[in-house]
């Protein structure tokens, strides 16, 4: 039986590290015969980056809006699209998107994976990055961070029931032969 993903990203349209990240793991994860479903929390039909046509988009929102004001119909809209699809393992894909996706999992047993994409020091001045954090620590199953540095910061700051896991992001592009050559002589020297 095909083991189905789905990822919860904030906009697969946006221009960053996460997105690019979380669409190339999606690509392979395809081409490796998974099943792979990424919903957007808003405009989540055009991807910036390359994607496996295989992959289904879904979005709550059309567009960006103020989600302080629609925190809990965002949380209804997750819910309601759970309940209608079917997934082995949930990752929502940057650790402040837990404040959706905990309370919508919270009766659900799909396994929840938080997937931080940011140093744990790294707030860009957000208490509710901080919240979401906790609730990464004490309710997924999972937290993949970007090193073991990290690992240690979330555990001695959270106490994390959670699992931590150390997963650097892939490269995605190839370094030419004159590069690796230099590099070689180089090291050599």
């Amino acid at each position: 039986m095909t083991k189905r993903i789905c990822f919860f990203i904030g906009s697969v349209s946006g221009k960053g590290g996460t997105e690019r990240v979380c669409l190339e793991v999606a690509n392979n994860l395809v081409s490796s015969g998974y099943e792979v479903s990424i919903v957007s929390l808003y405009e989540g039909e055009n991807p910036f980056f390359e994607l496996n046509s295989q992959i289904k988009l879904y979005q709550l929102y059309s567009q960006n809006t103020s989600f302080t004001s629609k925190y809990f119909q965002a949380i209804n809209k997750l819910k309601h699209h759970l309940k209608n699809n079917t997934y082995d393992v949930f990752v929502s894909v940057e650790t402040i998107l837990c404040m959706y996706s905990v309370p919508a999992l919270i009766f659900n047993k799909i396994p929840h994976i938080a997937w931080e994409h940011f140093n744990y020091e790294v707030t860009f001045g957000l208490r509710v990055r901080k919240w979401a954090r906790f609730l990464a620590a004490k309710f997924a199953q999972k937290i993949v961070v970007l090193t073991t540095r990290d690992m240690d910061l979330w555990d001695s700051a959270l106490h994390c029931k959670s699992k931590l896991v150390c997963i650097t992001n892939p490269l995605v592009f190839k370094l030419n032969d004159q590069l690796r050559s230099e590099e070689h002589t180089s090291e050599l020297q």
